[in-house]
């Protein structure tokens, strides 16, 4: 009997995958080899990838949805949000493609993430504190100036030569980064 029971065993599957449905339609987008998504090595992001190459959507972008949960974050691993081989996504996308965004508004996109992130860092050193991350001031103070350099040289990759508008709004933001490694510098003594 034991011989028989072998005939009847489902085989090993090749792949991880999860079914992704979208209207009417249920796709199988594989993630990786079998114990890739328990193993914590699939993520977020090789489905929302796998799904758009399956539909052929190029950068559209892809919603997708786990128990009620939108995951957005494209690094995060399957498992950490519940997710196992063979388990049911939800995708919705746009018809339309993104509108290709001005090169004022990919400056002002870099603005506005570097205020986000190095404000409350530069406010907790200007004031003489040190963050829960640095042990002491000379590697706050480095980290902080390594920050400011590199949102200035994200405003190198944008294409502004055409565009007087974004010529200036790229000077200006350059402009408050300067301000930001002044204050970081007076702070640290290393300006007047």
């Amino acid at each position: 009997m034991v011989g028989m029971r072998s005939l009847f065993r489902k085989p090993e599957p090749t792949t991880d995958f999860v079914f992704v449905k979208h209207a009417r339609a249920t796709y199988q987008v594989d993630v990786g080899p079998p114990g890739a998504i328990a193993g914590g090595r699939a993520r977020v992001g090789h489905v929302r990838q796998g799904f758009q190459t399956q539909l052929q959507l190029g950068d559209r972008p892809v919603t997708l949805i786990f128990a009620g949960k939108n995951l957005t974050d494209d690094g995060r691993a399957l498992s950490a949000c519940g997710i196992r081989s063979g388990d049911k996504l939800l995708a919705t996308y746009s018809a339309a493609p993104p509108r290709r965004k001005t090169p004022v508004e990919r400056v002002d996109d870099v603005l506005v993430a570097a205020q986000a992130e190095l404000v409350p860092y530069i406010t907790t050193f200007v004031n003489g504190d040190l963050s829960p991350e640095f042990k002491d001031r000379e590697l706050f103070y480095r980290f902080l100036s390594e920050k400011i350099l590199q949102q200035m040289f994200m405003l190198d990759g944008i294409d502004h030569e055409d565009d007087p508008d974004a010529r200036k709004r790229r000077k200006e933001v350059i402009n408050i980064f300067h301000e930001y490694q002044a204050d970081v510098d007076r702070a640290a003594g290393k300006r007047d």
